[in-house]
């Protein structure tokens, strides 16, 4: 079940409402679409995504538009090509926000366990 966290410019938020909400809808399907392992137990539906959106606060620096992490539970299936994992989402993401737009897709693979009531 991979976190998504998304960091947003306030500024940025407000001035493209419409955008961010068609970003919002689309997310968890293009990040279960990248990193899904099809027939394994780690194959994902947008459902299994998990995402937190926040904007900024005055104390952060050195930020972008939009910044994405993503952590997922590592396997060999998911490591061998996660660069190209990693660029799937940024290519669909870029499709949706405005031209100029700076952001960052980082994808992180780690040992976890969640659970859920």
């Amino acid at each position: 079940m991979p976190f998504v966290w998304v960091r947003v410019s306030p500024q940025y938020w407000r001035a493209s409402r419409a955008m961010m909400e068609r970003f919002v809808k689309k997310l968890p399907t293009i990040v279960a679409g990248a990193l899904s392992v099809p027939d394994t137990e780690r194959e994902l539906t947008p459902d299994k995504i998990k995402v937190k959106f926040e904007t900024f606060g005055p104390s952060d620096i050195y930020t972008k538009d939009i910044e994405i992490t993503i952590w997922a539970n590592e396997c060999w299936e998911r490591k061998r090509n996660l660069d190209e994992r990693q660029e799937l989402i940024t290519k669909e993401v870029k499709r949706i926000v405005h031209p100029g737009t700076t952001a960052f897709v980082w994808v992180l693979l780690q040992p976890g366990s969640v659970g859920e009531f």
